[in-house]
């Protein structure tokens, strides 16, 4: 569970976990209490539907919601012995925007494990006891699950996440597509220049970087999201 804190990628712009990318590096910026304790829980909290039964002419739904824990190093951490399975959420359709109902009892949990006193919990490597405190670093998803975890709109010609209301779109054969990712290459790129995409040049530049994020269904309320 500490081994994030030791296998750090020593190769300068190399990443072999996450604890190696800029995501992982701003939240410890942000909150160095809850960094400078390495047996601190990193959550990823997957979601998502499927069928059981393997027939789309039969209307079910069931709604797995997977915690992975990022502590682990990598050849562990998405290993299925490693999942936490914490809700199964099983109906006759989608719960869709509903979704918030179902999740408050881990939402709840996940708020005490945040909390700046934690649950107090034995390392049993040690056999001491230490406060550990845990957090969800990000959530794993398609595009509709994003949608009813986030409670931002998957549909129509603002539907990107990253873009905001940037969001560059057209219709094309009675659906939306969403278009203009050369505005992220940098200026004096080639691709920029070359007509075989669209048949222009791409010359605007990069979406606004917002300062407010998504407001999540999950209600995490202090407990922060990356």
């Amino acid at each position: 569970m500490t081994w994030h804190a030791t296998g750090k990628c020593t190769e300068p712009g190399k990443m072999q976990h996450p604890v190696d990318g800029r995501a992982w590096k701003n939240f410890d910026t942000k909150y160095p209490n809850f960094a400078k304790e390495p047996r601190n829980v990193r959550l990823g909290l997957a979601a998502d539907g499927f069928n059981p039964f393997g027939n789309l002419s039969q209307a079910y739904s069931m709604w797995p919601v997977i915690l992975t824990t990022y502590n682990l190093p990598p050849w562990l951490c998405m290993k299925e012995s490693s999942f936490m399975l914490t809700l199964l959420i099983p109906g006759p359709k989608s719960p869709g925007k509903d979704i918030d109902v179902y999740l408050r009892p881990l939402i709840d949990d996940l708020k005490v494990l945040w909390a700046l006193k934690g649950v107090e919990t034995i390392d049993v490597a040690t056999g001491q006891k230490f406060n550990m405190r845990a957090m969800v670093l990000w959530t794993i998803n398609d595009f509709p699950a994003r949608s009813s975890l986030s409670g931002w709109s998957g549909q129509g010609y603002k539907a990107c996440p990253t873009c905001n209301e940037d969001t560059p779109s057209v219709r094309v054969l009675g659906k939306t597509a969403y278009v203009g990712h050369r505005r992220f290459l940098k200026k004096p790129h080639k691709w920029r220049r070359s007509l075989e995409f669209n048949g222009e040049i791409e010359d605007r530049d990069p979406p606004r970087k917002f300062r407010i994020g998504i407001k999540s269904r999950l209600n995490l309320l202090d407990c922060p999201r990356v």
